[in-house]
């Protein structure tokens, strides 16, 4: 739960009216679907799924050639001995090893390295292994990190603490230094970095260069003669890069840097290209001075998912990955393939506006590989867009156009979905839902169905998860009411701000349930100049200014920023449910007195907002070439009763949200108490006397008693999509106007007359 001060009223009109222009004039077609319908896949690798030998496990990459990728694996042996169970652990056996594996048809060679586990490990080019591994005081509670030379499988501790290498003698600091990176290069130095810090030993491992302070370190890797760091450039214009280190110089090198506009989740060295990286569900190569990339592997289209927990590049057609399905994990090599040839298959087009879901692509690659007679294809409108034309306009034109079409949907844009939904361009899930045992329609939460129906009863979208944003009030100053209007909202606002409380002026802003309730899409007119709505510009001139002024004795007074609050100085205030235990975090607001109220509307009837966890929601075209196909690679895509652990909202389905609950109940807990409030997966204690920090506090658990209330809510919560049309041209028309006003440059008066003029010319340009 947030509480948006009213000084950023404007800031969130803006940001909650940006949904883009639904085009409702033709566009000229510019290719038949024919034409531009894919009949091959490109940009595919081949996988060869590795096993390690010998009951190993993977520990990490130590290094890659041309034609091989060596990793350490270590295998445990037997429990080590003593009664205290971290000694038992910390003293247990352990083989590690290197295994290389090969590009060609060789057989994998392991190299034993004797009884000990590395955290991080690396091999000089003359063959002497070197391995940082974790230790334990047991007397004085100490950790820490050493390092260890490893010569023909023989270990030998050359530092008993990394941390003195960083000028830390104090035992009790070395835990902080805790390794990410390991190298050497071919002078026979040892390179080690930390999250914080990098130091350049000698091979008589004396300290050579040291840089402290670096805070973003995630790395190390070698090219050639020459070690780079992977860090996080803080300091410039953000992002990871990739810098040389130049221990004769005693800094780094000038970084490999992305051009600007790329943001990459990760940066990778290899031959081939000066850079490697992964964005956009892609694996790219760059070349020094180029303005882009160049794409070299779509994940999806390789039944991949579009991130790894390790990567290696051997050349820019073999790479070595670690990666995670659910709860397995596999090691691969990746070989450049050839184009695939889809014309005998199935194919569903999905589009999409944001890869940004490892979710979705987790479930298409697992229903391709699943089912080898269909195929789930992406098509990110996002990597599509330019300054000429955007994401949404490019969908949208494309579907007008019949250039593409379709099977499935999986977007975010209210007023695209909108639009699909008006024109009957999305199937119906109801039928598809008779019969399912699990995935039926009682079995769904009423906010999606209140939600997600048109005026002729058709669920045209199935999110995964939810959120619920709505108002909750005290009930002591509005009653028992479940609902209001428009005026009753605003009424009740200025009897409150007479009274010296107020409710913020965003409940009466929120672009869906309010300011543009005053427009009728059916008819695509406004009603600004109205009595009521001058009243509310009226209200929200002087509430800025309180909510202003209450700001600065808040941020004057940190440790009692909690008391307006408890002391009724908001008697309502807006509420984000995105997971289950925000159900208990409004107590800091109002405790046993809350009740949701939802935003006001102008008949009354609602107004809570329903969004999607990521925001997005799954429909089917109407003319998809294959429903049945397209409902279960949907039905795979929905979680499961054993997925709670990774739910990231609200179940949509009954059964999976009370699992959820069940998991939970008990691991969140708040306490609020005078002047503040704390919560924990951990569990808190009062005092005797009912304190805690020595003033008066109330503590609460989550439950699946208390679940259940809130579980009513996701059965009556949601709303019908009430924005058409391109609401982000009139949020800017409102700021801007609204901006005048409270700088005291117009009335409220002339304010609604502006609104109202250059809002209907916007609606009288845009109809039809």
């Amino acid at each position: 739960m947030k509480h948006r001060i009213l000084s950023l009223m404007l800031a969130a009109l803006l940001l909650t009216g940006s949904s883009t222009a639904c085009r409702r004039t033709a566009v000229e077609e510019t290719a038949s679907a024919e034409e531009t319908a894919p009949q091959l896949l490109t940009h595919v690798y081949t996988e060869t799924v590795l096993t390690l030998p010998e009951d190993y496990s993977y520990s990490g990459i130590v290094s890659s050639t041309a034609d091989s990728v060596t990793l350490l694996g270590t295998r445990w042996m037997r429990a080590g001995d003593g009664e205290n169970p971290r000694a038992q652990y910390e003293n247990s056996v352990y083989e590690s090893a290197q295994i290389t594996f090969y590009t060609d048809d060789r057989q994998p060679l392991v190299t034993p390295l004797g009884t000990l586990s590395y955290d991080q490990y690396t091999t000089a080019p003359d063959g002497t292994g070197y391995g940082i591994s974790s230790y334990y005081d047991e007397n004085t509670g100490f950790s820490g990190f050493r390092i260890d030379r490893i010569t023909g499988g023989v270990p030998e501790t050359v530092c008993e603490n990394i941390a003195v290498l960083f000028g830390v003698d104090d035992p009790s600091q070395a835990g902080r230094f805790f390794p990410a990176g390991l190298q050497t290069d071919t002078a026979g130095r040892l390179y080690i970095a930390t999250h914080e810090a990098l130091v350049v030993l000698n091979p008589d491992m004396i300290p050579v260069m040291r840089l402290d302070n670096l805070m973003g370190c995630q790395g190390m890797a070698r090219r050639g003669e020459d070690i780079f760091l992977l860090y996080y450039d803080f300091e410039g214009n953000g992002g990871n890069v990739i810098a040389p280190i130049l221990p004769e110089e005693n800094k780094l090198g000038a970084p490999l840097a992305l051009p600007e506009g790329i943001h990459a989740q990760s940066l990778y060295l290899g031959s081939g290209y000066d850079l490697y990286y992964l964005a956009d569900g892609g694996f790219w190569g760059l070349h020094t001075g180029d303005t882009e990339g160049t794409l070299l592997m779509r994940m999806a289209n390789s039944n991949l998912p579009d991130s790894f927990s390790d990567l290696a590049v051997l050349d820019a057609e073999h790479l070595f990955v670690r990666y995670n399905m659910g709860d397995t994990s596999t090691l691969a090599l990746l070989t450049k393939g050839e184009d695939i040839d889809i014309s005998s298959v199935t194919t569903l087009d999905m589009a999409i506006l944001w890869q940004g879901s490892s979710d979705l692509n987790t479930a298409v690659v697992k229903y391709n590989k699943s089912h080898p007679n269909i195929r789930i294809l992406l098509k990110d409108y996002n990597l599509l867009a330019t300054e000429e034309e955007n994401s949404v306009d490019r969908l949208l034109r494309e579907i007008e156009t019949g250039v593409y079409t379709p099977d499935l949907f999986y977007l975010s844009e209210e007023a695209v979905i909108r639009y699909l939904a008006e024109r009957n361009l999305l199937q119906d899930f109801y039928p598809l839902l008779e019969g399912e045992e699990v995935f039926h329609a009682d079995n769904l939460f009423g906010a999606v169905k209140n939600t997600y129906t048109t005026g002729g009863s058709d669920l045209y979208a199935l999110p995964i998860y939810l959120e619920l944003e709505t108002v909750i009030a005290d009930k002591t100053v509005i009653g028992d009411r479940e609902s209001w209007t428009i005026e009753e909202c605003l009424t009740l606002s200025e009897q409150m701000l007479t009274e010296g409380k107020y409710i913020p002026g965003e409940i009466l802003m929120d672009m869906g349930n309010t300011v543009f309730s005053f427009i009728d899409w059916e008819t695509y007119t406004c009603s600004f100049d109205t009595d009521l709505f001058r009243r509310f510009l009226a209200y929200v001139t002087t509430a800025v200014q309180e909510g202003e002024h209450k700001l600065a004795e808040m941020e004057t007074d940190p440790e009692n920023r909690y008391i307006p609050y408890l002391n009724g100085y908001l008697p309502a205030a807006v509420v984000e449910y995105s997971r289950p235990d925000q159900i208990l975090s409004d107590i800091l607001y109002f405790g046993d007195n809350k009740i949701t109220v939802g935003y006001p509307t102008p008949d009354g009837t609602g107004g809570t907002r329903l969004r999607t966890s990521l925001t997005d929601v799954f429909m089917i075209a109407a003319d998809c070439a294959d429903t049945d196909a397209a409902w279960n690679f949907i039905k795979s895509a929905m979680p499961s009763a054993e997925d709670v652990w990774r739910l990231h909202g609200i179940a949509a389905w009954k059964h999976i949200f009370d699992a959820q609950i069940e998991e939970e109940s008990g691991m969140y807990n708040f306490v609020r108490y005078d002047g503040g409030m704390s919560g924990s997966s951990q569990d808190f204690e009062l005092a005797p006397d009912g304190t805690y920090r020595g003033r008066p506090g109330i503590k609460t658990t989550l439950t699946p008693e208390k679940a259940e209330a809130f579980k009513k809510l996701l059965e009556t919560a949601g709303r019908p999509l009430s924005m058409g049309g391109d609401t982000g041209e009139i949020t800017a028309i409102m700021e801007e106007e609204m901006s005048a006003l409270i700088a005291g440059s117009c009335t409220p008066e002339e304010c609604a007359d502006r609104i109202q003029s250059r809002v209907s010319l916007w609606l009288a340009e845009h109809k039809n």
